[in-house]
């Protein structure tokens, strides 16, 4: 985590991570989280990688214990060929709370782009969390 705190704000930058897909694909997505002071939103940017062009537009954030979800547009940052797949890199901003429900959750969540499922193993989310917890904090006692 890289955390920049000045007079007009603070912002966090959770460094990137990679979540394992568990249904529609066969690699990981690379994501990361940043916040701010200055928003009431954590944004998540992440690395979507598909076997043919498609239209990636929404990215959805489940908490399997609850069944809670939460699907979000997504602002589609870059699509490009590499290989014989594609490259989306997708950003959205969930409001506060909707990241706190994703980001306190005892199971690891999904999140659903593509078509495709993605979760952390539960030991790795048990670590994300207690970071996703810190940044948030940090935030929370820097709001003037």
């Amino acid at each position: 985590m890289e955390v920049i705190v000045r007079p007009e704000g603070a912002v966090v930058f959770v460094k990137p991570k990679t979540m394992g897909c568990v249904r529609g694909g066969k690699k990981g997505m690379e994501y990361d989280v940043t916040m701010s002071t200055l928003a009431d939103s954590a944004f998540f940017t992440c690395t979507v990688l598909t076997d043919a062009p498609t239209g990636v537009d929404s990215v959805s954030f489940r908490c399997v214990a609850s069944g809670a979800e939460t699907r979000l547009p997504a602002e589609r940052l870059y699509a490009e060929p590499k290989g014989d797949r594609w490259v989306y890199r997708l950003r959205c901003g969930l409001d506060s709370a909707a990241f706190a429900s994703f980001a306190t959750s005892a199971s690891a969540p999904e999140v659903e782009a593509g078509g495709m499922v993605y979760r952390h193993k539960q030991a790795a989310w048990d670590d994300c969390r207690e970071i996703y917890k810190l940044a948030k904090e940090i935030i929370e006692r820097n709001k003037k």
